[in-house]
């Protein structure tokens, strides 16, 4: 099932009041008959006062499922649960948790990784705000983060955790 993005633009000409005023809102949706979120647009699309609504995939977009499922693609890896969170092994030794309720995650990088990845946006991804921090542990953002870096994030942190041989079969950036 694919993640689109619904961007709603609300226009409402006020008549009594002679004004005029522009809405613009964005939210997930999944496009399915039976979704509540299509039904509203539906329902929307019939109304005067609304102009129009735009949606678009946003292909980049990374979700629990698209986490789990690339953190496991790796040589060895599993799921294992790790307190409240879902953590990513290779040889039993942790290089992502999954934090579902936060819709985020938390890799371990290399001190350099760690800067150069916190340097493009601090909001999407940045330092455990902890002791953790300092030994790599980087929090980052699902909702924010594009596929690719998040494809990349995880491959540093799962090179930075495997074994050497492991590590090695691994291609970055690729």
């Amino acid at each position: 099932m694919l993640n689109f993005f619904l961007i709603l633009i609300l226009y409402h000409k006020n008549k009594m009041k002679n004004t005029e005023q522009i809405f613009i809102d964005e939210f997930p949706l999944l496009l399915m008959t039976n979704d509540p979120m299509t039904r509203l647009c539906r329902q929307l699309s019939q109304k005067k006062e609304f102009v129009t609504f735009v949606v678009y995939n946003i292909l980049h977009m990374v979700t629990i499922v698209f986490a789990e499922q690339f953190g496991l693609k790796f040589p060895e890896t599993d799921l294992h649960p790790h307190f409240d969170k879902v953590a990513v092994r290779v040889k039993k030794k942790i290089f992502m948790t999954i934090n579902k309720s936060e819709n985020r995650v938390c890799v371990r990088l290399n001190a350099i990784d760690q800067d150069v990845f916190s340097r493009f946006n601090a909001e999407i991804i940045h330092p455990v705000p902890n002791a953790w921090g300092k030994y790599g542990w980087t929090l980052v953002y699902l909702k924010k983060v594009r596929k690719s870096m998040f494809q990349d994030i995880v491959t540093c942190a799962y090179c930075n955790v495997a074994p050497p041989k492991l590590a090695a079969t691994i291609k970055l950036g690729g």
